[in-house]
Order: C-alpha cells, then sequence, then structure tokens
C-alpha cells in the first residue's frame, strides 16, 4: 500500500524531479530485495540445520531400538538356559534324593537367576519406556523446532541411563553365566559320585 502510494506521488512530481526520486525509489527497492534474498538464505541454512537435527535424531533413535532388540534377545536366551536348569534340576531331584545339600544350592541359585530375569525385566521395560519417549519426542521435533534444544538435552541424558542400564545387564549376565557353570560343575561332580557309588 505505501509503494502504491509512492508510485502515486512520482506520477504527480515534474519529470526531473520524478526521474530522481524514480532512481532513488529503484534503489531502495533494490536493498529491498536484497535484504529479503539475505533473509532468505539465513532460512534456507537455518532449514538445513533442522534436517541434520532430524537425522541425527532418527539415527539415535535406530541405535535405541537396536539396543532393545539386543535385550530381548539375551532374555530369550536366559528364558531358555533357565529353563533347561530347571529340567535338570527336577531331574537330579527326583533320582537322588541323598544329595539334599546340592539340590538347595541348585534351588538358591535358580531363586537367583529368577530375581536376576526380574531386574532384566525390569530393564527392559525401561527400553521400551525410553524408545516410547524418544519416539514422542522426535515427532515433537518435527511439529515444533523451537523446543528442540531441551529435548535434545533431556536425550541425551536417557542415552546416557541407558547406556549405564546395559553395562549393568552386561555385568549382570556375565555373573549369571558363572553362577550356571558353577551349578554344572555342582551337577557334573554329584553325578559321578553317584555313579562311582552305584557301581561300588
Amino acid at each position: 500500500m505505501d509503494d502504491f502510494r509512492e508510485m502515486e506521488r512520482l506520477v504527480a512530481l515534474p519529470e526531473t524531479q520524478a526521474k530522481n526520486t524514480k532512481t532513488e525509489y529503484e534503489l531502495s527497492l533494490m536493498e529491498k530485495l536484497e535484504k529479503l534474498q539475505e533473509e532468505k538464505d539465513e532460512l534456507d541454512n537455518e532449514a538445513n540445520c533442522w534436517r541434520e537435527v532430524e537425522k541425527r535424531l532418527s539415527l539415535e533413535l535406530k541405535a535405541v531400538v537396536c539396543d532393545k532388540m539386543e535385550l530381548e534377545d539375551k532374555l530369550e536366551k536366559m528364558e531358555a538356559e533357565k529353563a533347561e536348569l530347571k529340567i535338570l534340576f527336577d531331574i537330579i531331584k527326583d533320582k537322588y534324593q541323598e544329595s539334599r545339600v546340592c539340590s538347595r544350592e541348585a534351588e538358591m541359585k535358580l531363586e537367583k537367576l529368577l530375581d536376576e530375569k526380574e531386574e532384566l525385566d525390569s530393564e527392559v521395560k525401561c527400553c521400551r519406556e525410553a524408545e516410547r519417549r524418544l519416539s514422542l519426542e522426535l515427532e515433537a521435533v518435527v511439529g515444533d523446532k523451537m523446543e528442540l534444544e531441551d529435548k535434545l538435552e533431556k536425550m541425551e541424558a536417557e542415552k546416557a541411563e541407558l547406556k549405564i542400564s546395559l553395562d549393568v545387564m552386561t555385568d549382570q549376565y556375565q555373573e549369571f553365566r558363572v553362577s550356571f557353570q558353577e551349578v554344572e560343575i555342582k551337577l557334573e561332580e554329584n553325578t559321578r559320585e553317584l555313579k562311582l557309588a552305584t557301581e561300588s
């Protein structure tokens, strides 16, 4: 509207004065165009930055999903090993009632395995919850770029917590393997002793 009034004013001016004013107006328009181009370039750069951030967040989310899948695979293996140990324990308990001390130790180890399984279940639930939160945060980034910095800080903290949880679960899994090997050694010793007793 102001530009239109400026054009009317130029038409009303004498020819010489109108040319000078027109030149000033053209220069002003050129400056505005340059300023608009600069602003457009800045917006393009900012949009590229947001796209990079969104891409990085997607990669982090995929990493968390992979970690969760690995934890679930480890949990399934522990379930199978626990079932095998339970079957072996039942067989030993039925056939060798005299080895009650050894059976009690096996029961305690089995209870320990169940406790460790519950802890792993809790850790997996935490990973799933973290995955859900990350998914919601990723959707929020697409919808609202202004909140991205705060959410990135939260995600970094959650990622650190997941790393700590993964380290803890790895240690617990190693402890379980050692305990399981100890049970196997005990069972083999009892089997040999009972075989020798039977042969005698």
